[in-house]
């Protein structure tokens, strides 16, 4: 996680705990696991379209964009790599041959 997000959730419980709110730590704890930020990676599938949403709008965010693209885009090639050894391998007419 991005120093920059840190930051956030540090900024966000500082407040939380300043305030005359009665939070539980446990709730808390709770919500540091499984807040999430939306447009922030934000993957969804829309009328049966993959989705990829990002808000990078500095140097940071870019970076934590690109830090979460590439092993995506790595797995994609090595897959697309072995579909095509797979294709050539089984088809003697193959385009590749």
């Amino acid at each position: 996680m991005p120093s920059t997000v840190i930051d956030q959730y540090a900024t966000a419980l500082s407040a939380v705990l300043a305030s005359s709110l009665n939070v539980d730590s446990t709730a808390i704890e709770q919500a540091l696991q499984t807040v999430r930020l939306a447009g922030r990676f934000d993957y969804r599938e829309i009328h049966n379209r993959h989705w990829l949403f990002d808000v990078a709008h500095n140097e940071q965010g870019v970076e934590f964009l690109l830090a979460q693209l590439l092993p995506l885009w790595q797995q994609h090639l090595a897959n697309q790599n072995s579909f095509d050894a797979l294709n050539q391998s089984s088809n003697p007419n193959s385009k590749y041959q």
